[in-house]
Order: C-alpha cells, then structure tokens, then sequence
C-alpha cells in the first residue's frame, strides 16, 4: 500500500518562538496534548536529535511509538515514528504570517498492519486531520494565548 498523505496548514494567533517551546516540549506533550499523547520520555539527546519514547493515541486508542526527532531550531521539528501500526514521516514547520504563525504540517503514513490496511483511508484521511486540528492545533493556540 502506497503511503497515505495528511497535510494541512494553520495560522495560529501566537509568535513563532512561543508555539516552539510548546511544541518541543515533548516531556511535557501528554499534558498540553492530552487527547494525542499518554507520555513521551526523551531517551537519548544528541544536538538537535531526540530519540523520544511515547505513548500516543489515535482516537483515543494507546500504543507505544518510537520516535527519532531533528529539531529544526526557530522553525519546528521533522520526525520519524515508528510503532507495530505504522511508519510516520512528519514534519512540523513554521513560518511568520500576518496574524501570528503559519504552521505546515505533514505527516506520511505507511500503515504495516494488514488489518489496518482496510481502514486506513478511513481513519487517515480528512477525519484524521480534523481531529489532529481539534485536538492538537486548537489546543496550541489556547496554551501559546494563555502563556502571555
């Protein structure tokens, strides 16, 4: 199965360098991000490279994801998950736009799991987008708001 592609874009009302702290805060995401993230531990730090161990959720569901992350200083982050569902290919970058800071997100999904494979224009595609934007970009626009 070819990968399956989630992109979309953002502007959220908050300068670049308070959206960063958040979104690289990945010890501290199950709190800020309660609805995709159960913890996230960093087990190895080399520069800008992470090796994170989480425990994410998709729609609520647990399961475990290794994650091999280059932080993009100012910018964002790129990603590399790895987890028995699947292998994700994200990246996470801003940029300054008039009302605050644009966020381009994309995230390409190679699901491994056969049974998976049935479901995965379903529960990938735009419903997957929109609960990411629910759960995950509404609630950094409330936290980089409530940090002024």
């Amino acid at each position: 199965m070819k990968p399956v592609v989630l992109t979309g874009t953002w502007v959220v009302n908050a300068p670049i360098e308070r959206i960063y702290k958040i979104v690289t805060d990945f010890e501290n995401a199950h709190k800020y991000f309660p609805l995709v993230a159960n913890s996230l531990r960093i087990t190895k730090r080399e520069g800008n490279y992470l090796s994170i161990d989480a425990v994410s959720k998709t729609f609520g569901i647990p399961f475990h994801v290794m994650m091999e992350t280059r932080l993009i200083p100012g910018k964002g982050f790129k990603s590399i998950n790895t987890s028995t569902l699947a292998i994700e290919n994200e990246s996470f970058i801003m940029e300054e736009a008039q009302t605050g800071t644009k966020i381009i997100y994309r995230n390409e999904v190679t699901i491994k799991n056969n049974i998976f494979k049935l479901f995965a224009k379903i529960l990938i595609g735009k419903p997957a987008l929109l609960f990411w934007k629910l759960a995950y970009i509404d609630r950094l626009q409330k936290l980089a708001t409530e940090m002024v």
